[in-house]
């Protein structure tokens, strides 16, 4: 669980300051500005950077003014990504309360509605039972869905191999009768391992470098989000989504459900917020390189996590028969990458770790009082 850091090839470094770079035949002529940008000297100093910058985006097309740190913009950005993204919540939550309250005051008048629904004859439905059957996930419910859903199936392709339909009735009955937070959580791992694939393929790489990982140098702002669901390598979206699996659904159990996919954008835009501003101020624009990966939304529901579940158990996965408390876990982490900070380690972007971390303790400690004051809850 890393938010990674792009290596690029070095393969421009021996070539004078003002020389364009070497650029393969296959990039097309439209993505070259971007490919010389990352390609073009990374060890080299901030001047003979900055002026290769110049050289080889003279239409303007990346930077609008090289020299100048950009600020605004992206903490523009990040407080528009948490404003809207939490204003949708709070309005789909309020629907969903209204909806369920008339529901549930309407099976409470309608005594004979409450028994049919009811799993024994002649009991009314109780208050919970009632509420998950208005918020549509009874196991009545799911049991129609998928008994439906396998007709359909048998009737639509009998042509279809018997084994193949019935291994796709096995992952459909899977998803049937999971929760919201589990199918939450695996379109979010769709996603990453969509974008992994992209990766894989080398036309995509150029166009990927350019939207999907986020230089504090570039003047794009949206990347700071984007980025979050990038993974170059197997490994690191392999351990990224492992403890996304393992702590995303009881994080999500916390807090109401319309409520986790704003904290994850916010998330993901406030970590990475911080990783650019420390970019920009702490280190130089030669040896500042791309970021991707979801270690600042990890860090964030880790951090959510160990504050309402102390002492839950949790162990690493290259040491998984050894369980360590999360309250002395956790610290050793953060611990970790202050060290990080402290003496510049670049493996990883260990102020990205740090500030997504702040962000989940604040929110667990903090912003859901608040929430819960606010819907009267």
């Amino acid at each position: 669980m890393r938010s990674h850091l792009v290596r690029l090839p070095l393969n421009a470094t021996h070539i004078r300051p003002l020389a364009p770079p070497r650029i393969p035949q296959w990039i097309p002529f439209w993505q070259q500005a971007t490919y010389a940008t990352f390609q073009d000297g990374i060890h080299s100093r901030r001047t003979q950077y900055m002026k290769r910058i110049r050289y080889t985006l003279d239409d303007g097309s990346y930077f609008e003014d090289p020299i100048k740190r950009r600020i605004l913009r992206p903490v523009l950005f990040t407080l528009a990504v948490g404003v809207s993204s939490f204003a949708i919540a709070a309005y789909y939550q309020q629907q969903r309360e209204d909806a369920s309250s008339w529901t549930i005051l309407r099976r409470w008048f309608d005594v004979d509605a409450a028994n049919r629904s009811s799993s024994s004859p002649g009991r009314p439905l109780g208050y919970g039972e009632m509420h998950d059957s208005a918020d549509g996930n009874s196991l009545a419910d799911r049991r129609r869905q998928y008994q439906d859903h396998v007709h359909y199936v048998h009737t639509r392709y009998a042509g279809v191999p018997r084994a193949l339909r019935e291994a796709y009735l096995g992952a459909a009955i899977r998803w049937i009768g999971a929760s919201r937070q589990e199918k939450f959580v695996w379109s979010l791992m769709a996603v990453n391992a969509a974008i992994f694939g992209l990766w894989q393929v080398r036309r995509c790489q150029p166009w990927l470098m350019r939207h999907f990982t986020h230089h504090p140098f570039s003047g794009r702002s949206y990347t700071l989000l984007t980025s979050c669901f990038s993974h170059k390598e197997f490994t690191h979206l392999l351990f990224n989504m492992v403890a996304l699996y393992s702590f995303a659904p009881a994080v999500m159990g916390i807090m109401p459900k319309e409520t986790f996919p704003a904290f994850f954008l916010t998330a993901g835009a406030a970590s990475g917020l911080l990783g650019h501003l420390s970019s920009m101020w702490f280190s130089r624009a030669a040896l500042t390189l791309p970021s991707l990966g979801a270690s600042g939304i990890l860090y964030a529901v880790l951090s959510a996590f160990v504050c309402e579940y102390p002492h839950q158990k949790l162990s690493l996965i290259f040491l998984p028969f050894y369980g360590i408390e999360a309250q002395h876990l956790f610290p050793a982490l953060i611990v970790f990458d202050t060290l990080g900070v402290i003496f510049k380690w670049r493996m990883m972007n260990h102020q990205v770790h740090l500030a997504g971390a702040a962000f989940g303790f604040l929110y667990q400690r903090w912003f859901l009082d608040f929430w819960s004051h606010y819907h009267g809850t």
